[in-house]
């Protein structure tokens, strides 16, 4: 983990060479689909792009630090990681279907590289990525939320990755406004270096499995040998017992002869227990060698386990590297010139929203509280275009919330885009438009649509039904 600029330095080189090299290795690869693929098919774009490190291409939004960014607005390098780490495959398949692709019989790898891909850019697929992980990862985007700086974020990334979280983590990091090009660096260097460890630690555990099952193997010989020993000793003494009861039978044929027979059975009847100690000592060290094999088999299989789950972690990561060579310092194009207002698409003609024909403000002062700011002038122009004047609070978010009686004074009408205002606006807003008697529509969607419904309300007069701001559920 590199702490100061010249170490940096030098692992960004060393970045840049290592995915250089897997650039080679991926184009050689026979199994990706061709870019010519049949509809419906994943294409893969080739990993031929030059890789760079400067911050100047980044969008504007994603240099500002103004608001968090979308999965399109980040450095391309992170998608692979992003991608690989935040969203399981199961529902990455799910997503490629919702966006009509054919994903049924596509490998990981090569649905994994396309999704990269189309990371790059805001589209459908890119769109349903970033609402999955936004869903999935509220909590944690939460919880960063109050890191305002880079080096606050940057602290709050390891204390979270070391708990565990990381995938939780890494998307709500590196989609925060407080992620400078620096902060970016470190968190990728993180993600990188930990496939390392994980790689250290399976070798490690290889060389261990292969040392236990050296030590089992001589362990079992060992005790196979042991066993067939005291079988051997046991088979000797047996015989000598026959032998001796043979002979102690020959010696009860005369006294004296019993005599001496009874003498030298004592004797062998002596060795014999030694014998048999020695027989119960040796099985006994038998079954001591058997429980110590047992013991061994059981480790043996926990460590299996645990190496097959070092394998499959260890096989994501390397899959996460494979593919972030393509984008070490490639950086996103900004969004297309109104793509964020795809869900009206007719607001060059006004009369095409809900009751645009026919709704008329009259003069009215009409005031927006709350709602996406990229959309500001859109409902402006909507409003205007129905005869009406336009003013605008933010809810709290920049603008003083102590601006806003003195805004409500001004208006004539209300639309609350509930969904974006602070909680203090919105009670200050409900509270005066009650006691006024003000005429007021709570939104829960921010969009052009949703707007132009509320000042259709607004304009034919049904907002009398929510004047005070009490009355009449939210517009969808």
């Amino acid at each position: 983990m590199v702490s100061a600029g010249g170490t940096r330095r030098r692992a960004a080189q060393a970045l840049t060479d290592f995915f250089r090299r897997s650039d080679m290795c991926l184009h050689r690869s026979a199994d990706l689909p061709p870019e010519s693929a049949a509809p419906g098919q994943l294409a893969l774009k080739p990993l031929s792009a030059a890789l760079q490190l400067d911050a100047s291409t980044l969008p504007a939004a994603a240099r500002s630090g103004s608001r968090r960014r979308k999965l399109w607005e980040l450095n391309h390098r992170n998608h692979c990681p992003v991608i690989g780490s935040c969203l399981p495959m199961a529902e990455l398949r799910r997503l490629a279907r919702r966006a009509g692709l054919n994903a049924r019989t596509t490998s990981d790898y090569s649905l994994h590289v396309y999704a990269v891909g189309q990371a790059q850019e805001r589209g459908e697929f890119a769109e349903l990525m970033q609402r999955e992980l936004e869903r999935r990862y509220a909590t944690a985007v939460t919880r960063f939320a109050s890191a305002h700086d880079a080096a606050t974020l940057l602290a709050r990334w390891r204390e979270t990755a070391a708990a565990g979280d990381v995938a939780g983590a890494l998307w709500a990091a590196l989609t925060h406004p407080a992620c400078d090009e620096t902060s970016d660096k470190e968190i990728y260097g993180d993600i990188h270096m930990l496939s390392h460890q994980v790689g250290a630690g399976h070798r490690a555990d290889l060389k261990r499995l292969a040392e236990l099952e050296a030590e089992l193997a001589r362990s079992a010989g060992e005790a196979r040998r042991d066993r067939e020993r005291a079988q051997r000793r046991q088979s000797e003494l047996e015989l000598q017992l026959r032998v001796r009861d043979a002979q102690l039978a020959e010696a009860r044929c005369t006294a004296s002869e019993h005599e001496a027979v009874r003498r030298r059975l004592e004797a062998q009847d002596d060795a014999l227990q030694r014998a048999r100690g020695v027989e119960t000592e040796w099985r006994r060290r038998a079954e001591a060698a058997e429980r110590k094999l047992e013991a061994q088999r059981g480790e043996r299989v926990g460590l299996q386990r645990r190496i097959e789950a070092l394998d499959s972690e260890l096989g994501e990561l390397r899959g996460e590297l494979q593919a972030a060579e393509r984008a070490l310092a490639e950086l996103l194009a900004p969004p297309t010139a109104g793509g964020a207002l795809a869900a009206c698409g007719t607001l060059a003609d006004c009369s095409a929203c809900p009751g645009g024909a026919t709704a008329d403000l009259s003069g009215r002062c009409l005031l927006c509280v709350g709602g996406r700011e990229s959309l500001v002038g859109h409902y402006r122009g909507l409003v205007e275009g129905l005869g009406g004047r336009f003013l605008h609070h933010d809810g709290g978010i920049e603008d003083n919330p102590k601006q806003l009686e003195a805004t409500l004074a001004s208006a004539d009408a209300v639309v609350c885009q509930a969904g974006c205002v602070s909680h203090a606006a919105y009670w200050k807003l409900k509270e005066y438009c009650k006691r006024t008697n003000k005429p007021c529509i709570y939104l829960k969607r921010s969009g052009v649509t949703s707007f132009a419904r509320g000042v259709e309300l607004l304009a034919r007069g049904a907002a009398g039904d929510a004047a005070g701001g009490e009355e009449g559920a939210p517009l969808q």
